[in-house]
């Protein structure tokens, strides 16, 4: 990962659209809330641009089609000047079968209007989703290749638009036990504040955090059986996709 800006900018309104990734889905706040990379990306966005406005669309089981159809309209409405944009995962998990020439047109209108000149627009690959899956071989086999398949599209559609990328395939923290939450799916919290520094290290911004320390065993333990008991009492209520 190079970093893209040597120095940061300041932003004044920053949007983020996508699925449950950026929603903040495996970091719970008490009482059923989300907190998320993406809201601790813009924490770190208000070191250099202290009256940065912060608008998350992102929703949990989204796919490309879904956010070209029900978040693209309200991010341009907001008029950003930065935008992030993860999609893909449930483009790999959802679909019965991958259509790359339908995620390739659904990822290229959804980014197309966002990368307008003067914004910063940040997309990301999706991670190794089989790097601690629970999954017999040959599905996970199977969702390893839809990944790869979703990645080339996505690396496509960055270079194209010129936008800043988080090659998140190729981080080594991404397959690491402690990175991921109890559903192996979503990152945990910590992970969640990997992807937050490093895509503040992709623009430029300084990020004021001590060194992560792994988790012992049992800290991974009573923080799964959290999340477990999070995900059973609130993780299960999908939005109503209207």
């Amino acid at each position: 990962m190079t970093p893209r800006e040597t120095r940061p900018r300041e932003w004044k309104r920053y949007v983020a659209v996508g699925d449950s990734l950026s929603e903040g889905l495996g970091d719970p706040l008490p009482g059923g809330g989300l907190r998320g990379w993406a809201a601790l990306f813009a924490e770190h966005l208000r070191r250099v641009s202290p009256k940065l406005q912060f608008t998350n669309l992102a929703v949990r089981g989204y796919r490309a089609r879904e956010a070209l159809r029900r978040e693209l309209d309200a991010a341009v409405a907001l008029q950003p000047d930065l935008v992030t944009a993860f999609i893909g995962g449930n483009d790999v998990l959802l679909n019965v079968r991958f259509d790359h020439a339908r995620f390739a047109d659904e990822l290229e209108r959804l980014v197309a209007p966002l990368a307008r000149p003067g914004v910063t627009m940040v997309m990301s690959t999706v991670p190794d989703l089989t790097a601690r899956s629970l999954l017999l071989p040959p599905l996970r086999g199977q969702v390893r290749r839809r990944v790869e398949a979703v990645n080339a599209v996505i690396r496509d559609v960055s270079r194209r638009h010129d936008t800043a990328l988080l090659d998140a395939w190729y981080e080594p923290e991404t397959r690491e036990r402690w990175f991921w939450s109890v559903d192996r799916i979503h990152p945990s919290a910590e992970g969640h504040q990997v992807i937050a520094a490093s895509v503040a290290a992709l623009l430029g911004v300084p990020v004021e955090t001590a060194d992560r320390i792994p988790a012992s065993g049992g800290a991974v333990l009573r923080r799964y059986t959290g999340e477990a008991a999070w995900l059973a009492r609130y993780g299960l209520r999908v939005p109503a996709r209207g």
